[in-house]
């Protein structure tokens, strides 16, 4: 008698196994079909009656404990349901991403031996073209909650894609998320991303902390991948400027001359640099280029009047002082109203003792 129960158990067993077997491999091919119909283009209605199939096998098989165990079903179920999602625009494709990326996990958790990669490494593509979908949706709708957190994943799955860290950053920027912002956009530098704003980012962020160095270190980055970008030039040559590191400035701005030499405030940006170097020759040669190609450039003449007032402390030649005033004279007829000028006027006057214009003048300093 307990033989024949015991015969009849394992009759049991070896019925229930072979029907696991059967319900794996109708999985299987319920891949194999679907691969045909995506090849032949048929209705995403046909391919998502064949993928409904196989997940109902594959929730057959894992009825079985070994079953359940092993990394194939959730790998197979994996790449159905990522591949479900794909197809659905709605919520459903988005519940349909959770289970595929559930699945997922557990199958590379049983995988051992690796045997299930083609199915992982197809699931996981699915899994990104899916997120991609939806953060730019998400984006596009200014849902930036969802299109940071979705780019965030996108981008610590593919580290090396920038433009997933950059539309991370950027949709961060937005939320006012800064300290996500300087994470994407560091990710983005590390992996050499072209793009002049990360740059300009990550320059603001480390000057704005007083990391000078860490400042210019990153926007000769920048500047390495995109040389003579104009943008990132300004900002690379005002930083090196606002921290008085004057040698590195000169160097930058001979760089940028190269690629642009007729931008008039890189001139007069040249000549003010070595104006502070005491390089008088060469300050008044960049400040009367940056005059020649506009003419109407107040700050030139104005900063070019100081370096004539410099320069005439050093030598005591008239001649020299005659040219301060000329070209202050000049920047007060395009902004009469400065401050800055009408003193320099009044000094320059009080020298030649001109004293019914310098009463003028200060007469004209108390009415503003």
């Amino acid at each position: 008698m307990v033989k024949r129960w015991l015969i009849l158990l394992l009759l049991i067993l070896s019925i229930t196994t072979n029907a696991q077997n059967i319900n794996i491999k109708s999985a299987r091919n319920t891949v194999a079909e679907l691969e045909k119909s995506v090849l032949k283009k048929e209705s995403p209605a046909n391919q998502i009656k064949l993928i409904k199939a196989g997940l109902k096998s594959i929730e057959n098989a894992k009825l079985n404990r070994k079953v359940a165990l092993n990394s194939e079903p959730y790998a197979l179920s994996a790449f159905l349901q990522s591949y479900y999602a794909h197809l659905d625009e709605g919520d459903l494709g988005e519940q349909l991403l959770e289970k595929a990326e559930l699945a997922l996990d557990t199958a590379i958790k049983y995988d051992k031996e690796e045997m299930n990669t083609k199915y992982i490494e197809a699931t996981k593509f699915n899994i990104q073209q899916k997120k991609i979908k939806l953060a730019n949706a998400a984006f596009k709708e200014k849902n930036y909650e969802n299109s940071l957190t979705l780019f965030k994943d996108l981008s610590a799955d593919k580290p090396t894609d920038t433009l997933f860290a950059i539309n991370g950053a950027v949709s961060a920027i937005f939320l006012q998320r800064n300290t996500d912002a300087y994470n994407l956009m560091k990710r983005a530098a590390d992996n050499h991303a072209r793009n002049i704003s990360v740059y300009q980012f990550l320059g603001q962020w480390y000057e704005a902390r007083l990391e000078i160095d860490s400042s210019v270190h990153i926007l000769e980055q920048g500047l390495k991948l995109n040389p003579g970008n104009l943008t990132l030039n300004n900002q690379y040559i005002n930083v090196l400027l606002n921290n008085k590191r004057y040698a590195k400035a000169t160097e930058a701005l001979k760089i940028a001359l190269d690629f642009n030499p007729y931008i008039d405030r890189l001139q007069y940006l040249d000549g003010y640099v070595h104006h502070q170097r005491g390089n008088f020759k060469e300050a008044t040669a960049a400040y009367l280029k940056a005059i020649r190609q506009n003419n109407y450039y107040f700050d030139a003449y104005y900063q070019l009047g100081l370096l004539k007032i410099d320069e005439f402390k050093l030598k005591n030649d008239n001649k020299i002082l005659i040219e301060a005033e000329d070209n202050i004279t000049r920047a007060y007829n395009l902004k009469p109203n400065d401050k800055n000028v009408i003193n320099l006027l009044i000094e320059i006057n009080t020298f030649y003792k001109r004293w019914n214009t310098v009463s003028e003048l200060k007469r004209r300093l108390v009415e503003l």
